[in-house]
């Protein structure tokens, strides 16, 4: 059975989020709860009311560690035949209407049980399901790097290697500053100071992140750094904060850095990353052809009114849309996207441009514009979601339009 998080010695119990927001930081829940205030509202509350009751769970027992029942972790066993009854007489449609209508603790409980059903997990297509409904927060860090695999077999030796090379180059970076400067120090001082700029710009309404006595930050620059030595031909890029700060808030260090290696090698974000422009080229043309399919009429109007598909998809794949669309319906984006990779990324395209179709054909260019850097904020977070799902694109079809755009390419074709 999956569990919520893999508990260190120092941890005391305490669950991935919280990992992240309790254990690493002195001070009370209360005080942790008073600096969620710059999240969004909707995200805000649902984060201060699970932290409330972790507390309250904490206190019960009087040794700083939390019940799973408390939370709603209720642990089925693997192969119950009466759930499995269940699951096939409930159509998926309906299983998640119900599902949605619940209240949101009363979903999250739900929610899950369900995720907490190995058979659940093991079945594609039950899996695919849960990635619609949502990934509880308590479970999303692990249920992401579940998702994503380890293709590139990253252990903790590797990661141990790649952690000296950075006080390495930290130290080096000082000696060569009086004069005895090497290709590769200077290479990884020009990504340090790249990420030395850009951090402190990422997510700067969370305070997890820019708080003084918070570690967060040094953890993001130092997974940035590691990635660079460990991929000196991509090195650092801006937009790689933003990944990787959506990792660092869900999961440990380590598993961070595992699953953002994993999700550059694994997805299109390798060709933009290294701005191969014949590659960035075909894949524009793949989301033109799709939007043509799927939502025509917003289609033309972007024609009309040039609205050219590299002013904004390039930025959304950069950032895997984590810096346009608010924090909470970005993770719920990523539930269904880390599950199905450059299909997943294409597949949310649509269906974010299709879930405000009739805005865009009303709006001009600037307008238009505007929409697509920053979506709206108080959109029903579900009814994205639903979009997305809406959206025909299977891998089959996405296989053809690229293999056809790739072609096209070749030939000259626009």
């Amino acid at each position: 059975m999956l569990e919520p998080v893999e508990q260190g010695p120092q941890d005391s119990g305490v669950t991935k989020l919280e990992d992240i927001l309790i254990a690493k930081r002195s001070e009370p829940v209360r005080e942790v709860v008073g600096n969620c205030s710059n999240l969004n509202a909707q995200f805000e509350a649902s984060l201060k009311s699970q932290l409330r009751r972790l507390k309250n769970s904490a206190n019960a027992q009087g040794n700083g560690k939390l019940d799973s029942s408390d939370v709603g972790l209720i642990k089925l066993e693997q192969g119950s035949s009466s759930r499995k009854l269940s699951m096939r007489k409930i159509s998926a449609k309906k299983e998640i209407s119900a599902v949605l209508a619940k209240d949101q603790l009363q979903r999250d409980q739900v929610l899950q049980e369900m995720w907490l059903t190995e058979e659940n997990r093991q079945s594609s297509k039950r899996r695919r399901e849960l990635c619609f409904m949502g990934v509880p927060v308590l479970l999303r860090g692990a249920i992401w790097s579940e998702s994503l695999g380890n293709p590139l077999q990253i252990n903790d030796e590797l990661q141990r290697v790649l952690g000296e090379r950075v006080k390495e180059s930290e130290v080096s970076s000082l000696t060569d500053s009086h004069g005895d400067v090497t290709e590769g120090v200077t290479r990884m001082t020009s990504a340090s100071n790249s990420i030395a700029l850009d951090v402190p710009r990422t997510f700067t309404d969370l305070e997890f992140l820019h708080s003084g006595d918070l570690n967060s930050r040094d953890e993001l620059s130092c997974l940035l750094e590691k990635y660079a030595i460990f991929r000196p031909e991509v090195g650092y890029v801006q937009g790689m904060s933003f990944i990787a700060a959506m990792f660092i808030l869900h999961m440990d260090a380590y598993s961070a850095f595992r699953a953002f290696a994993c999700i550059l090698e694994t997805t299109c974000l390798g060709d933009f990353y290294v701005m191969k422009m014949s590659q960035v080229r075909v894949y524009m043309n793949v989301h033109s052809t799709l939007l043509q399919a799927e939502i025509p009429d917003v289609y033309y109007h972007f024609k009309r009114h040039k609205v050219n598909p590299d002013l904004y998809m390039i930025n959304w794949v950069m950032s895997l849309f984590s810096k346009t669309t608010p924090l909470e319906l970005t993770c719920r984006l990523w539930d269904v996207l880390l599950l199905d990779g450059d299909v997943g990324i294409f597949r949310i395209a649509l269906g974010l441009i299709k879930h405000i179709a009739k805005v865009f054909t009303r709006c001009n260019q600037d307008e238009c514009l505007h929409l697509l850097t920053k979506y709206p904020m108080h959109e029903n977070n579900d009814e994205v979601i639903a979009s997305v799902r809406s959206v025909s694109l299977s891998k089959k079809k996405f296989k053809q339009v690229l293999s056809k755009c790739t072609s096209d390419m070749r030939k000259g074709e626009p």
